[in-house]
């Protein structure tokens, strides 16, 4: 390890594909403040399985089975929740879009449906961790060897409780952060399935 006068002398982010994606930089607590510590990555090989993590990605959108199902909630943003309360309660499959549209017009309490499905833990992540990190946007490498949720019902559970950086799932549901255009990448730390 080599340490620099200054911080941010030094580029970030260096290193082979293969490497870990993280700051080059740690403050070190035994310098002085304004001493940082430079360190190179840990090629992936030689980290243990369990601290790679597991990846899972999370989109929504891939619900949308049908062009015109997909073409209304690029037109109406605002309308994801009451597009996904119609796709849990109607199916997901076989519906024309008027029954869709129909239903989201009859329907007033769609922000309540939809509370009720996010509040039911689904079988499918009862499994995974309690903490996952999202990783940013344009980070998300090696998407072939990550997992995708396989039901809407566990896809909006996750979403509903992942903020721009952590999923908690003994977090409080917020249906603000279920959008047909949001897509995460979560990161599953120390546990395997």
């Amino acid at each position: 390890m080599r340490l620099g006068e200054r911080a941010g002398s030094l580029p970030q982010n260096e290193g082979p594909a293969d490497t870990i994606g993280c700051s080059s930089f740690i403050q070190n607590m035994s310098c002085r403040p304004r001493t940082t510590v430079r360190s190179a990555r840990l090629t992936l090989s030689k980290v243990p399985e369990g601290l790679q993590g597991q990846k899972i990605i999370i989109d929504p959108a891939r619900y949308l089975f049908s062009a015109s199902l997909k073409s209304y909630a690029e037109r109406n943003p605002g309308m994801s929740v009451p597009i996904f309360n119609a796709l849990l309660t109607l199916g997901l499959y076989r519906r024309h879009l008027k029954t869709y549209e129909r239903f989201i017009r009859s329907r007033a309490a769609h922000e309540q449906s939809l509370m009720e499905w996010v509040l039911r833990v689904p079988e499918e992540i009862a499994g995974l961790p309690g903490v996952g990190f999202i990783k940013r946007p344009g980070t998300c490498d090696g998407l072939d060897q990550a997992a995708t949720i396989k039901s809407l019902h566990a896809t909006l559970f996750i979403m509903a409780r992942a903020n721009r950086a952590v999923y908690i799932r003994d977090k409080s549901p917020l249906l603000s952060l279920i959008s047909t255009g949001r897509r995460l990448q979560i990161v599953f730390v120390g546990q395997r399935r």
